[in-house]
């Protein structure tokens, strides 16, 4: 609970490479455009991100979270999983912060608890002039949030809907990231990642850690079809899908 406690104070650390710069957007150049413009506006407010898994939620909040401290803003990133069995006081922790990033809103909603404490945080949130941005697998309307003025405080603010990325763009995020790593990869090898495992983003991007990991353990950067089969067979993913 002190550990805890002390990353509240701090704010969460979050992925060294989840930034604005480092997000493709594919179709959501809109949002990630309204999300910069919201974060380097001296304004409070709030922005509701939504979509499936794997859309780049996460990274965004992150994105918001690095972008707002190399501006020398205070900012914190939270997992809501890391909320939910926690005392709703920890959040008193938050005080003063300027930007309050909350990822998968939708463990907390239908916790009394927490939905109030969440609907105090939002109201000091905006009295402090602060800001305030969450995300949630689903739209505001369709949230299971009990308390009726938390759920008006969520519909209050701009809505972001985040589309999946296609094929095509998965592979382009595949290859961009991989090179932040310094590792080389080919569409061809992209390719056959996406065909040969499932290709949800959370899984492909720490496949690619993983890739990255054995790769430097044998000095190895260039990623092949051999050395990927080789990771694929010994790595516990979901199954391989086929989009509709």
């Amino acid at each position: 609970m002190t550990e805890l406690v002390s990353q509240f104070t701090l704010g969460f650390e979050v992925d060294v490479e989840a930034r604005f710069e480092n997000y493709l957007p594919g179709n959501n150049s809109d949002a990630l455009y309204e999300l910069q413009e919201f974060v380097n506006t001296p304004s409070s407010g709030l922005i509701y991100l939504w979509a499936s898994p794997g859309c780049g939620c996460s990274h965004l909040l992150q994105g918001a979270t690095h972008e707002a401290r190399e501006q020398g803003r205070s900012a914190a990133y939270i997992l809501a999983e890391d909320l939910i069995d926690s005392p709703t006081n920890l959040l008193d922790n938050l005080a003063g912060i300027e930007l309050v990033c909350i990822d998968n809103l939708e463990i907390i909603a239908g916790s009394a608890e927490w939905e109030t404490a969440l609907f105090h945080l939002f109201n000091r949130l905006m009295a402090e002039n602060a800001k305030l941005v969450v995300a949630a697998k689903s739209a505001p309307r369709s949230l299971n949030i009990q308390l009726s003025d938390l759920k008006t405080r969520m519909q209050s603010g701009l809505t972001l809907r985040l589309d999946p990325l296609n094929d095509y763009q998965k592979m382009e995020v595949l290859q961009f990231r991989a090179q932040l790593r310094g590792m080389e990869l080919s569409e061809k090898v992209a390719h056959y990642i996406l065909s040969r495992s499932s290709r949800d983003m959370t899984y492909l991007m720490s496949l690619l850690a993983q890739l990255d990991t054995e790769g430097l353990r044998i000095k190895k950067k260039k990623l092949t079809i051999p050395f990927v089969k080789e990771i694929l067979e010994v790595t516990a993913s979901p199954p391989p899908f086929n989009n509709p």
